[in-house]
């Protein structure tokens, strides 16, 4: 990892739900069925892809909570407060010329 970059094992995907921030594990909720996995028949490899959060299957185990609810409400505040400020911060897509 370069100096300054982002840490993606911390922050991770906020959709995908990876990442330690993003682990709905530590707040007891085990979740099911994420990706579905085939093989490209091109190229013989093993290709993800996500299914739909309907098709998602999630089952509730408090004895493996390790965080509140309120401070796994306050990071994904934080992290909706940190996506708003990128954003309001970023170059637009097309510039102008």
């Amino acid at each position: 990892m370069a100096a300054g970059d982002i840490w993606v094992t911390i922050r991770g995907h906020r959709n995908r739900g990876t990442g330690i921030l993003n682990n709905e594990l530590y707040v007891g909720r085990l979740i099911f069925n994420r990706l579905e996995c085939c093989k490209n028949p091109a190229t013989e490899r093993r290709v993800s892809r996500p299914n739909p959060t309907e098709e998602h299957v999630v089952v509730e185990i408090p004895d493996l909570r390790i965080v509140s609810d309120a401070l796994w409400q306050m990071v994904k505040d934080r992290q909706r407060a940190y996506r708003s400020r990128c954003l309001s911060n970023a170059p637009p897509i097309r510039g102008s010329l």
